[in-house]
């Protein structure tokens, strides 16, 4: 989880404490963080119309072609080249979609 302080974690007891505070091998050993973050995160490319516009109708079917094919998290808008073109307003929009 992030904050506008930067990344947090979860500490012992469940309390949130800066990412920098935790050493790896607490990390390592602390399961539910873990687990949490393993497996395969696909950046994804967004959807567009040929008028540049966001296709919006078929990010569900893309999310679910990916999750059966064993994805366990998506990063939007980010490392395909087209998040710092969209406005906000169109990066909450495929997140949300």
């Amino acid at each position: 989880m992030c904050s506008n302080n930067g990344c947090v974690g979860e500490g012992k007891g469940g309390s949130n404490v800066p990412c920098s505070t935790i050493k790896k091998e607490d990390w390592m050993k602390d399961t539910k963080i873990r687990e949490r973050y393993t497996g395969l995160i696909a950046a994804v490319f967004t959807p567009m119309k040929q008028d540049r516009t966001l296709n919006l109708g078929i990010v569900p079917a893309i999310a679910e072609h990916l999750i059966g094919d064993g994805v366990r998290g998506f990063y939007v808008c980010g490392t395909t080249g087209e998040g710092p073109l969209l406005s906000s307003e169109e990066r909450r929009a495929v997140a949300q979609a």
